[in-house]
């Protein structure tokens, strides 16, 4: 894959979609949509996956975005704080990563996403859409064409709902190692170049931040 058609025929997938939705029945449980933060390249070093994008300031402003940054780099500034920025931040410095190094990541590095780019309140009002003009067959298929193009070196599933669902994606395709134990894990699927680490989390709180800081310190090569 030599260039980005597949984030572009995304976007207009998710932009049509938007346009139905704000006239629907579903117009009040959503407030817009983040496809990406931080800017698409290939060989990268963290590809962070979440569940959906967080409400936030409770903005209804029902526009499709993408951020050129991550919003991880908000707590170098006075921007806003939240706990599961905060965390990641901490597992990686556990993990023996500097703080300049991390910015670095963050800023060159890295990209963040989700498994579904709407921005709802919940998980309850977030399966609301999933049977929505199929919204989830296309985004996992753009969460797959996004890890082919980016070629990470370690994917962190931020949650364990997103980490049992890219196990899905390769269990027909022979898991050559798999472990989950006391909040955290990873598994590595045969013929893949990256290692995908989960944990389990309470709404932005990372239950086991120490056994993630493990993992990275195992599998992650600066």
């Amino acid at each position: 894959m030599k260039n980005l058609t597949f984030f572009q025929e995304y976007n207009e997938y998710i932009n049509k979609l938007n346009k139905e939705l704000k006239k629907g029945e579903l117009k009040d449980l959503y407030y817009g949509f983040c496809i990406i933060e931080g800017k698409i390249k290939q060989n990268i070093d963290f590809l962070f996956i979440g569940i959906n994008p967080g409400s936030g300031s409770k903005d209804k402003h029902y526009k499709v975005n993408s951020d050129p940054e991550i919003s991880y780099l908000d707590m170098w500034d006075d921007e806003y704080k939240y706990p599961l920025a905060e965390h990641t931040i901490k597992y990686l410095e556990n993990a023996g990563i500097t703080n300049n190094s991390i910015k670095e990541i963050f800023q060159n590095k890295s990209l963040k996403t989700n498994l579904f780019p709407i921005i709802t309140n919940n998980l309850n009002d977030l399966k609301k859409f999933f049977n929505v003009n199929n919204f989830v067959k296309n985004s996992l298929g753009f969460i797959g064409d996004l890890i082919k193009y980016t070629k990470p070196k370690i994917i962190i599933a931020e949650g364990k709902f997103v980490f049992d669902y890219l196990y899905s994606f390769f269990e027909n395709n022979e898991i050559k190692k798999y472990d989950w134990k006391n909040g955290a894990g990873y598994l590595i699927p045969h013929k893949e170049h990256f290692v995908i680490i989960g944990y389990s989390r309470c709404y932005s709180n990372i239950q086991n931040i120490s056994k993630v800081s493990e993992l990275i310190k195992k599998f992650y090569v600066q």
